[in-house]
């Protein structure tokens, strides 16, 4: 499983990734804690096959966003990863939803 930290803006960044049927296989998860780290973002998808983590940082202060981007492989599995919408990850309620392109 591949991880990165996104320098923002999404700046080389194509937009979620699709699966061989072309459907969308990447979720957004938002209100994420400053101190959320990827082993966070692999216990809150126990059990889903992750293919890559991107918690987006600001480019120019290294901070993190408190949002970011989880691909999985395919889109079913994606769908059960939406039914964790509210999961509560470190105290805070996560929303977790379908990367739409922009």
């Amino acid at each position: 499983m591949a991880a990165f930290g996104g320098g923002g803006g999404g700046r080389g960044h194509k937009g979620p990734a699709v699966d061989e049927n072309g459907e969308l296989i990447t979720a957004y998860v938002g209100n994420l804690g400053r101190d959320c780290i990827q082993g966070d973002i692999d216990a809150l998808f126990e059990g889903l096959s992750i293919s890559q983590v991107r918690l987006v940082r600001d480019r120019e202060t290294d901070e993190p966003k408190g949002y970011g981007y989880v691909e999985f492989k395919d889109h079913a599995t994606l769908l059960k990863a939406v039914e964790r919408n509210g999961a509560e990850l470190n105290g805070q309620r996560v929303k977790i939803n379908i990367a739409q392109p922009r």
